[in-house]
């Protein structure tokens, strides 16, 4: 961490040293020794709550104006956000910690936490907290870097061409990590070629370390060039251990691993599908990199729960519930879509709205639609799509505008597995909730 002195040199000010508890955005959530950064929003004005930090027990704000009647510190910059960045940065170049940088397409979430709780049963770890993962997120993050911490594992998202670059000048990874690309945010991209450039910026802005990506993936030969002056490690299900689905059991995947000697190592996952062998594969990877013996990590494998919203199992007085709900893109809900058929006899997709596709998101949702007619999926929708998933599903029935008529028809024999899944604009965890409270045992 920092002290108030050592944060006031850094902004061209002056200051007696006192020490810091945290830095805060949020007036409400400040505490006693906190640093209130004022960021002004499209909506909100954090300047406008600078009198409510000071009251709450900051020590010291940082503001793009001075503001009346305050009577702590006030260090005035040109951008609030910039200088949190450069905070950020400053944080991460004192700590000895080994960073691990993650971004991709899809499954980067699911990949953090993973690794985080691999890396945290072995050393302090600081690990990117729910999504906080953009400009705001990542020094918020990295401001919670501390002497103790061995590892930390950050999450950096993107929206447009840069973001990517901006985040890792701040994280400085020691190895950086792509999980996959595939066809989000192209209202913002346009195509799946500036999606792979995009995460491409991770290993390009890397000065040195060790860069991660999928073999298999079709952005491999970009990432190839843009990381040829790191250490590179392509993963894949034979490298660094050879992986094998054996089949599930119980809503659970049963794996099989075999070491560089041919010693196998078996766990159940409640990560589901091929696709999460894949990022198993890279949690893999990493710790091979650092040097942490498989049965550890195999033992963390062990006992890890996916978070809420990203594939966590409910067992409950009817059916048993995936709430899958927090986000969807097309390759994801194919990915789950043929993991439900494989998991289960009487598989029950619920599907809202796969947002920001732009000019594709017509046929996209049409196609998601025929793709689980093909499988034999019973398919329930909500959203403004309706036309084309009916189209694609060659049905009307299940297919709603409306959550109040979604809700009001969902009917299940027993014994279903029911996956929910949708953008975060189309707040599916509503239906999760409502189911969770409907069979709660």
């Amino acid at each position: 961490m920092i002290d108030l002195k050592e944060l006031a040199r850094l902004l061209g000010k002056d200051c007696d040293s006192k020490l810091i508890n945290k830095f805060c955005h949020d007036s409400r959530n400040i505490k006693a020794e906190d640093v209130y950064i004022a960021l002004k929003g499209q909506r909100v004005d954090g300047h406008d709550y600078v009198l409510e930090a000071e009251r709450a027990g900051a020590i010291a704000v940082i503001v793009e104006r001075l503001v009346k009647d305050i009577n702590i510190p006030q260090f005035v910059v040109k951008s609030s956000l910039h200088a949190w960045q450069k905070i950020a940065r400053f944080i991460r170049e004192k700590s000895s910690a080994r960073v691990i940088g993650i971004t991709g397409s899809c499954g980067k979430t699911t990949v953090k936490s993973l690794l985080g709780h691999v890396l945290s049963s072995i050393q302090p770890t600081l690990v990117t907290s729910g999504n906080f993962n953009n400009e705001i997120g990542v020094p918020l993050t990295l401001s919670g870097l501390q002497r103790k911490h061995r590892y930390a594992v950050i999450e950096m998202g993107a929206r447009k061409k840069g973001d990517i670059c901006v985040l890792c000048q701040c994280v400085q990874p020691d190895i950086g990590l792509i999980t996959c690309s595939s066809e989000v945010h192209l209202e913002s991209f346009g195509n799946i070629t500036e999606v792979i450039k995009t995460k491409g910026e991770l290993f390009q802005t890397m000065k040195k370390g060790v860069a991660i990506y999928p073999k298999s993936d079709r952005g491999n030969k970009v990432w190839t060039k843009y990381s040829s002056h790191l250490k590179t490690f392509q993963s894949s299900l034979e490298n660094p251990y050879r992986l094998e689905m054996m089949g599930y059991d119980n809503h659970t995947m049963k794996v099989r691993v075999l070491d560089e000697k041919g010693c196998e190592h078996t766990f159940d996952s409640q990560l589901l599908g091929r696709h999460s062998l894949h990022n198993l594969s890279l949690v893999l990877a990493v710790t091979a990199e650092l040097g942490i013996m498989l049965v550890d990590v195999i033992k963390a494998f062990k006992s890890y729960t996916p978070e809420a919203s990203r594939q966590r199992l409910y067992t409950l007085e009817k059916i048993s519930l995936i709430d899958d709900s927090y986000n969807a893109s097309p390759a994801s809900v194919k990915a789950a879509m043929q993991t439900l058929k494989d998991v289960s006899d009487l598989p029950v997709f619920i599907l809202g709205d796969m947002a920001e596709l732009g000019e594709h998101s017509s046929e996209s949702h049409k196609d998601i639609a025929s793709y689980a007619r093909s499988l034999d999926i019973c398919l329930y929708y909500v959203g403004e799509y309706r036309d084309e998933v009916r189209m694609g599903y060659g049905s009307d029935s299940g297919i709603y505008s409306k959550y109040t008529d979604l809700i009001e028809n969902l009917v299940f024999s027993g014994n279903e597995l029911v996956w929910v899944k949708g953008s975060r604009k189309s707040k599916m965890e509503r239906v999760v909730n409502y189911l969770r409270e409907r069979y709660s045992c």
